[in-house]
């Protein structure tokens, strides 16, 4: 009788642990809501939902923040959301020539952030210098103690997987990793939550190419993290050897860095222009209606969208939301992009697929690692 109690205690407390993960997740997803909308979003009655928020103000991780009406006239609802100061993950977003850390409250907010220049070309000995900033930041501060590392990181040229690992056996906090794209998605896919397409392929052109796929409304990174790797799908052939070490790559003809070697070569600029400054080159170049510029983006333009029907032929995700600096070229870049996906559709699905363009956001990588660190470490949703 006493063991059959204990296993019942048991259940019951993994039962209401589990509630309380859905809760914090469905308050993860937005910024303020209900306790009416929380059980709608959770399916947990209102009595559970009633306890579990009552536990979770009384623990410090949500508060009040303010009322408003009731669709029904006469009544206001009391609104909660995440308390900002209730946990706080160190981010670390890694791009083939960026390390940028950030310190995200519980409110994702990014309250502190720092870059590290001269990052080896290969990327050996990244995870040292991921650990050792770290550890330097954690100590700086005693009462800095992060509940998670969430790292956001590229394929190439160390598998995320790989890299997650060597950092997490060096550190004592939970240290999780994404693709650094699928990351992007993730913030983008909470900047859309009551707007949005809630399945949709993002699409990144930076210095590399790359992309995530969100499917209904949960990030998909695949068994390794390479889960919708458009940058490294074979367009046509090229003697241009790809950082993934290939050749033909969508990456090698569409990317910030492909642009970048053929403005040097044609222009005879001594350095070669990145990110802002490569993209306030064109722009003037356009102005002027510089004929090889137009040649240049458009040819980006045609691979690239080659690439995105291929996309859209195998996943069918609905929207392609395309984010990339280059989108500052707009209407040019744009139009383009568009005329050379759309007129030239063969797929049935590229019919159906909408391409649209969303602003580039700096923050997306840090506070979308900071977003899943939070989901995995207090969230209810298990994200594949």
């Amino acid at each position: 009788m006493y063991n059959n109690t204990s296993a019942s205690a048991r259940k019951t407390t993994h039962l209401s642990e589990l509630n309380k993960r859905r809760v914090i997740d469905a308050l993860l997803s937005t910024d303020a809501c209900s306790r009416r909308e929380l059980a709608r979003r959770t399916h947990l009655a209102n009595s559970t939902i009633s306890t579990i928020t009552s536990e979770l103000m009384e623990s410090g991780f949500i508060q009040r923040v303010g009322k408003r009406n009731q669709l029904s006239a006469g009544r206001r609802e009391e609104l909660v959301a995440r308390n900002p100061r209730a946990a706080t993950a160190l981010a670390v977003h890694y791009t083939t020539d960026a390390l940028t850390f950030g310190l995200v409250d519980f409110g994702l907010n990014v309250v502190e952030e720092f870059h590290v220049g001269s990052l080896p070309v290969n990327g050996e000995g990244i995870d040292r210098i991921i650990v050792d900033r770290a550890q330097a930041l954690i100590g700086r501060d005693g009462r800095l103690q992060p509940s998670v590392l969430a790292l956001s990181l590229p394929n190439h040229p160390i598998r995320e997987t790989v890299l997650t690992d060597r950092v997490g056996r060096s550190l004592d906090i939970p240290v999780v990793g994404l693709n650094n794209v699928a990351s992007m998605a993730v913030y983008h896919n909470y900047l859309s939550a009551h707007e949005g397409p809630k399945t949709f392929s993002l699409l990144y052109v930076g210095t590399g190419i790359g992309s995530g796929l969100v499917i209904d409304s949960e990030v998909y990174h695949g068994v390794n993290g390479n889960a919708s790797d458009l940058g490294h799908v074979y367009i046509k052939d090229s003697p241009i050897v790809c950082r993934c070490g290939r050749t033909g790559c969508v990456e090698t003809f569409a990317s910030l860095r492909a642009l970048s070697r053929a403005v040097q070569q044609y222009y005879g600029e001594e350095y070669a222009l990145r990110g802002d400054d490569l993209v306030s080159f064109l722009n003037d170049r356009l102005l002027v209606e510089d004929l090889f510029a137009r040649e240049l983006i458009d040819q980006a333009c045609a691979d690239l969208a080659k690439g995105i029907r291929n996309l859209a032929a195998l996943l069918d995700p609905g929207t392609i939301l395309v984010v990339s600096r280059l989108n500052r070229l707009n209407p040019f870049y744009e139009e383009r992009l568009r005329a050379h996906y759309y007129t030239r559709a063969g797929a049935p699905a590229v019919h159906t697929t909408k391409l649209e363009f969303g602003k580039y956001r700096p923050e997306a990588g840090v506070v979308g690692a900071g977003l899943f660190g939070f989901r995995r470490l207090l969230g209810g949703a298990e994200i594949a």
